[in-house]
């Protein structure tokens, strides 16, 4: 079952959210709170607050990063090696200057521009909380007529490509955590969210990758309450 709430801010939306969660403990029932990360500590201090201490045991406030982590402990996937920030600016580097003879607009700048690593980085970031793949986006261009657009997009699809690939033999890449965790809940972590009431609090917006998460989520839960 899904349950939307709708209200203008300061309407007592997230209020409603506490009491059903404050139901859910007196009644033993399992519930995730599921908050944006920068609000994270700030739902699990007003938890704390109003909950009893036994309410640790059923519920919890999880972001999209943390719920990830829970699964992976319990099913399987479990990373820890991931990349620094410095070593994904360094494999982008390695990435461009490996495609820089089959680009058409970024040929000159792949491995001379200093500021190019980091703007692959980040449109590569994009693509991924997109749920867009290198391949997705290369078919998109070739339906495209010739154009700038059309001659950057195959660029960033054919580097984001062999980035993808440098950085997955030695490294895990932060930004697949939803995708891995969509794959555990076809498969080894299916059932995972059975009888629970899960809520979604404070979001603006969700990207396609936590839609592609919550999709899972409603189709297994007693109740998704957003």
């Amino acid at each position: 079952m899904v349950k939307l709430i709708y209200g203008d801010i300061g309407s007592g939306k997230s209020e409603y959210v506490l009491s059903c969660l404050e139901k859910d403990a007196r009644e033993g029932t399992s519930a995730i709170l599921i908050v944006p990360e920068q609000q994270t500590v700030a739902a699990e201090r007003e938890l704390l607050e109003r909950l009893p201490a036994s309410a640790q045991l059923n519920i919890e406030v999880l972001n999209f990063s943390r719920l990830a982590n829970r699964v992976f402990r319990k099913a399987g996937g479990l990373v820890y090696n991931y990349a620094s920030g410095g070593q994904r600016t360094l494999m982008m580097w390695r990435a461009l200057c490996q495609c820089a003879p089959m680009l058409t607009e970024y040929h000159e700048r792949a491995s001379a521009d200093l500021s190019l690593p980091s703007a692959m980085l980040s449109i590569t970031k994009e693509l991924t909380s997109s749920g867009i793949s290198a391949e997705e986006l290369e078919a998109f261009c070739a339906d495209m007529p010739d154009s700038t657009l059309r001659r950057k997009l195959s660029d960033i699809a054919t580097v984001s490509a062999a980035y993808k690939l440098l950085i997955s033999q030695s490294h895990t890449d932060p930004s697949s955590d939803l995708d891995r965790l969509c794959q555990l809940l076809d498969t080894t972590a299916r059932g995972y969210f059975s009888g629970m009431h899960v809520y979604l609090d404070s979001f603006y917006s969700l990207t396609r990758q936590e839609h592609a998460v919550l999709r899972r989520i409603m189709s297994e839960a007693e109740c998704l309450t957003a």
